[in-house]
């Protein structure tokens, strides 16, 4: 997971995607559970996978960011609680959104 930028550029190469043509999907713990948000550019956050794809990309892919918020308890970390299963409201909570993020595709796949 860690090493992503490789794979998408390999994809990107092979296939001569250009950077602002990629979209990216992803979870984000700065963000209360469910709330989305599209960006053109945004630094890592903490995120090892896309620091690789900002390494081997540059920054300019397109983003749609979901949230799942924070661990509650200090004791779980960050990399625990994001690769741990959401509970029965959480996955509510984002399904509900489920028009929201299909919409801010469409509006990418518009553009590209």
């Amino acid at each position: 997971m860690n090493l992503s930028g490789t794979c998408v550029q390999s994809v990107a190469n092979f296939y001569t995607i250009a950077i602002e043509n990629i979209l990216v999907l992803h979870d984000e713990i700065d963000f209360p559970t469910a709330q989305i948000k599209y960006k053109v550019w945004w630094w890592a956050a903490g995120h090892n996978w896309l620091k690789d794809i900002i390494k081997k990309l540059w920054p300019d892919f397109r983003r749609i960011r979901i949230g799942v918020d924070r661990p509650i308890h200090n004791a779980m970390s960050v990399a625990d609680y994001v690769l741990s299963n959401l509970t029965n409201v959480e996955l509510d909570e984002i399904s509900s959104k489920f028009d929201l993020i299909q919409w801010y595709v469409d509006q990418f796949l518009q553009e590209v």
